[in-house]
């Protein structure tokens, strides 16, 4: 016999399939059976006609029948009316159907108004003709598909007075998130202590992202070898306007956090993470200091890092402090994000890493009191003024009598500089922050820090 749910590619199809797949206990969507589904339905009933997920439908299922005013008390039956019309249209997966989720089974019409689903059965639909095809009112979903979007809040996450969807290519990440969202609801079942859907209280959407990452890593200890991006939907159906927004977190930055967290580096990462929390002030940048605050009081500040690994922008310039001349980490962590998020080449990063070492040979040399190199690399500006400061190294090294060069051609063309002036800036970031790792006592024995008069001179380096 074919089973009646598979995984769609629809989020809010998918996450129902999940939740009903957690709720009744099964490994996988295609082991769900009708009895199954008919059993659990009253369940859930008896839980979204409590007050605070009563609540939950006015964000979710808009003028939906467990928030229609002449229902009030009556959300239960109600509900469970409304879901038994569907039950009877409940079908096994086919070859082919007109379901815009499934495409295995036809599209249902609701009766009494022969349409499809608006967005009082389906968030985010519409019920304007000029939406759909052919001028037809309400969205093409079966019957088996509704049900599921029906209990999709069971699997959601409120932020603030929105919710979140969490939605992603691995069925392995849907069912562990359905588990940690399913386990927190019977939590509440068991304690008769009513909240609605899962909640930490966050409000900044791109936080609760990878909030909600280290929540599926904590979960489980095997991802390394799945592949796992992650999709969040944050939004409202509110009949007052619906808004919707998205953000995806790829799978080459899943699996660095993965990577990080099962690493000796993770208490360095969470505190680089606790030092670049901001706020905007006279379209600046204001970092906060957070040693002394409760997570709790700035969860919701704006983090530079998120925001930039969401971009695929570089990070490493906020793994060292410029004025203190201080790396945050080890390069073990730097060697992380270069090796899952940028997928460098290794012999590139060995060949920084190199580099770096013979330079701070080269600094250790001088000993002014604020030694000449160190501060020519932390001011070049361009790629060709950088290359030159090497160049003056490197006259250093031999007047020092250094056996091998610092470099060769083929590392300079195709580790240092792979494409010239696009990337001399990560390989700057790369060399500063080891230089600070490998320096930082030394400099420190000496009390040396940067002169401000010539951090911003504009003097030739010769």
């Amino acid at each position: 016999m074919s089973s009646l749910f598979q995984y769609t590619g629809n989020p809010f199809v998918d996450a129902g399939i999940s939740a009903l797949t957690n709720w009744c206990d099964k490994k996988t969507p295609q082991e769900l059976t009708e009895a199954d589904i008919k059993k659990a339905l009253p369940e859930i009933a008896n839980l979204f006609s409590q007050g605070a997920w009563v609540k939950t439908f006015y964000t979710t299922f808009s003028n939906g029948v467990m928030v229609q005013p002449s229902n009030k008390g009556k959300e239960r039956e109600k509900w469970l009316e409304f879901i038994g019309d569907l039950v009877k249209e409940l079908q096994p997966l086919a070859d082919h159907g007109s379901c815009v989720a499934c495409g295995c089974r036809n599209a249902i019409k609701i009766k009494k108004e022969k349409r499809g689903l608006l967005r009082s059965e389906v968030p985010m639909a519409s019920g304007s003709l000029n939406y759909y095809s052919f001028a037809s009112t309400g969205a093409d979903y079966c019957g088996t598909c509704a049900i599921a979007i029906q209990v999709s809040p069971l699997v959601l996450y409120r932020s603030g007075g929105k919710m979140i969807l969490v939605h992603s290519s691995s069925e392995k990440a849907m069912c562990s998130w359905a588990k940690i969202s399913i386990n927190e609801v019977r939590s509440q079942i068991s304690l008769r202590n009513y909240t609605g859907c899962f909640t930490e209280n966050f409000t900044n959407p791109q936080n609760a992202l990878f909030r909600i990452a280290k929540i599926l890593i904590q979960d489980k200890d095997d991802w390394k070898s799945d592949p796992i991006t992650i999709r969040i939907y944050y939004f409202t159906n509110y009949g007052q306007g619906a808004e919707l927004i998205y953000y995806d977190l790829p799978n080459r930055v899943f699996h660095f956090l993965n990577e990080v967290h099962h690493s000796e580096e993770l208490k360095d990462w969470d505190k680089i993470i606790g030092s670049t929390y901001f706020f905007k002030k006279n379209n600046s940048n204001i970092y906060l200091n957070t040693d002394d605050k409760s997570e709790e009081e700035y969860k919701n500040n704006n983090n530079v890092i998120y925001e930039d690994l969401l971009k695929d922008e570089w990070i490493v310039k906020y793994f060292y402090n410029f004025l203190q001349r201080k790396a945050y980490a080890k390069w073990e962590l730097v060697q992380l994000y270069l090796k899952e998020v940028r997928q460098m080449d290794k012999q590139r990063t060995e060949v920084i890493k190199r580099v770096a070492d013979e330079i701070s040979l080269v600094i250790q040399r001088d000993e002014s009191n604020n030694p000449k190199r160190l501060s020519q690399l932390e001011r070049a500006n361009s790629y060709g003024t950088f290359r030159n400061v090497l160049r003056l190294i490197i006259k250093d090294r031999i007047k020092n009598g250094a056996e091998r060069p610092l470099f060769s051609i083929e590392d300079y063309t195709e580790r240092l500089f792979p494409d010239g002036a696009l990337c001399w800036r990560e390989t700057q970031d790369l060399i500063l922050f080891r230089l600070y790792e490998m320096l930082h006592g030394w400099l420190k024995e000496r009390d040396i820090v940067i002169d401000e008069v010539e951090e911003n001179s504009t003097t030739e380096i010769e």
